[in-house]
């Protein structure tokens, strides 16, 4: 039996996925969804993760992890969208941090919607189904120049696969640190490399890259990303805030309050998000940039090595998305020794 669930994912999700190949478009990062619930909370303001989740955020930062360093985040989006995070760190006296992570952002089961139009009547129908993933791995390292000054490499590879069609690409991250008395200042290049690109290959389409639907030889866009961010502590209180700019777009801001208890062992915040997006305005590809904005909340216990985060985001303009992502629940796990 066909489900309207299935057919009303499978018209979205399809429509998305097709247009993807015919724009000259920038690759999707499944870290946009962000690399933990710690810094969802904190208004997505990157670098200061105290994990080794900071290597998809700036490699600089993992100066601030421990020894040893494993962070744990996991979702699922409108109720399909698997997203996985996965990093490890471990810290090498004498030599520095070394780190791994992962990111995958899935979708099973998306059904092939077949439509037909006979004397007005529109009607559609499931022939099947395929599936879509979005990963990056990354491979990181970190050295300290001196107690307050800290460096940080990341090699990224990107792959990509839906239905018949698959890509891949890589690049690098570089970035910096500065860790005075009271302020911290994070900033950080991603995508470096500015002649690597998504390239991608149809078994359906063959060799042929003007076959009719077909994304053989296609490319995308991996594009520039610089982002500067600063931290203030006072007491108990934690200012952060951040200015982001993607190459195409205009600058996008990002700002997060915290308030520490019990020596540290609690911490409440509050942060607002923006983020660049394309956006899709008519049936022809026609695109306009625009800015996704939303507020954060959470809380994050630290106790005996363990940071547990929760990060509630609410979306301020809800029309530029789907229903189902107005509203985000996170949580995820960390473990230092």
């Amino acid at each position: 039996m066909i489900k309207l669930k299935d057919i009303k994912l499978g018209v979205v999700l399809s429509c998305f996925l097709m247009a993807m190949p015919v724009l000259a478009a920038n690759y999707f990062m499944p870290e946009v969804v962000g690399s933990s619930a710690y810094m969802v909370r904190q208004g997505h303001v990157q670098g200061f993760t105290p994990l080794s989740s900071v290597l998809f955020e700036n490699p600089a930062g993992l100066h601030m992890t421990n020894r040893n360093s494993v962070s744990l985040f996991s979702t699922t989006l409108m109720n399909e969208v698997n997203y996985r995070s996965f990093s490890a760190s471990k810290r090498v006296p004498g030599w520095g941090v070394f780190a791994l992570g992962y990111m995958g952002l899935g979708v099973e089961g998306i059904p092939y919607i077949n439509h037909q139009s006979f004397d007005g009547v529109e009607s559609y129908s499931v022939s099947g189904s395929f599936s879509y993933l979005s990963q990056l791995f990354k491979m990181g390292y970190q050295f300290s120049m001196s107690d307050r000054f800290h460096l940080g490499l990341a090699g990224n590879y990107y792959r990509t696969k839906f239905d018949t069609v698959s890509g891949s690409g890589y690049n690098f991250d570089i970035g910096v640190y500065f860790d005075y008395k009271k302020v911290d200042v994070s900033y950080v290049l991603k995508n470096v490399l500015s002649s690597r690109d998504i390239k991608y290959q149809d078994t359906q389409g063959g060799s042929d890259l003007n076959k009719a639907g077909s994304s053989q030889g296609r490319m995308e866009e991996l594009l520039l990303e610089s982002v500067l961010s600063m931290k203030y502590d006072r007491q108990r209180w934690r200012a952060l805030a951040q200015l982001r700019k993607v190459e195409g777009h205009s600058f996008v801001k990002n700002a997060s309050l915290r308030y520490v208890l019990f020596d540290e062992l609690l911490e409440v915040s509050a942060g607002y998000r923006e983020e660049p997006l394309t956006r899709m305005i008519n049936e022809d590809y026609i695109t306009r940039q625009d800015v996704d904005r939303s507020f954060t909340l959470g809380v994050g216990l630290t106790l005996f090595g363990l940071n547990l985060d929760y990060a509630l985001e609410k979306n301020l303009k809800a029309e530029l998305r789907h229903l189902d992502f107005e509203q985000f629940h996170y949580f995820s796990l960390g473990v230092s020794l």
